[in-house]
């Protein structure tokens, strides 16, 4: 987590407007649902859970680094813990440089975090995986930069415009 919080605030510290989302395959992945039983529907539910544990504990990273403001906001009703997604409020939110982390996927069984991934990009105009997202994006001219997160820097640098990664675009170069 600490990586992750570090990119992130790299990334920040250059004046860029950060949102995310956040996924909860460390806690619970989908292949361990049907060894014990575990209706899918149901593991959709334990999982879309997981991105909320995620995205509160980067949250309490962040703060400890950082004055910035960061908000979670969720998909699902947990408003002890987090906000609602309301894009306008998240817009909003990004507009006075506060930090905006998306929890709890789109809220539905059936749908990986890839595909809230781009569409929370599309609501909140970012300019920053599976088949349905990559549709999404390309429907949305929405290009993606698939980068190793492992390499520290690597946010930094894509934001700086270095040459970091694959751009996948519509467009043909």
């Amino acid at each position: 987590m600490d990586h992750i919080a570090n990119e992130i605030m790299s990334v920040v510290n250059l004046g860029v407007e950060v949102s995310l989302v956040i996924g909860g395959g460390n806690i619970f992945r989908g292949n361990m649902a049907e060894s014990w039983g575990i209706e899918r529907a149901e593991a959709d539910n334990i999982r879309t859970l997981a991105t909320v544990i995620n995205s509160l504990m980067l949250r309490g990273v962040l703060k400890a680094k950082s004055n910035k403001e960061v908000r979670v906001m969720t998909a699902i009703p947990i408003t002890s813990v987090a906000e609602p997604y309301i894009r306008l409020w998240a817009v909003h939110h990004l507009e006075k440089g506060y930090i905006v982390i998306f929890a709890g996927g789109n809220g539905q069984p059936y749908v990986t975090t890839d595909y809230p991934s781009v569409q929370r990009a599309i609501e909140v105009n970012c300019d920053a995986m599976d088949h349905s997202a990559f549709i999404l994006a390309r429907d949305y001219n929405l290009p993606m930069h698939v980068f190793n997160f492992d390499k520290r820097g690597s946010m930094k640098e894509i934001c700086e415009g270095k040459d970091n990664g694959t751009i996948i675009s519509g467009e043909l170069h």
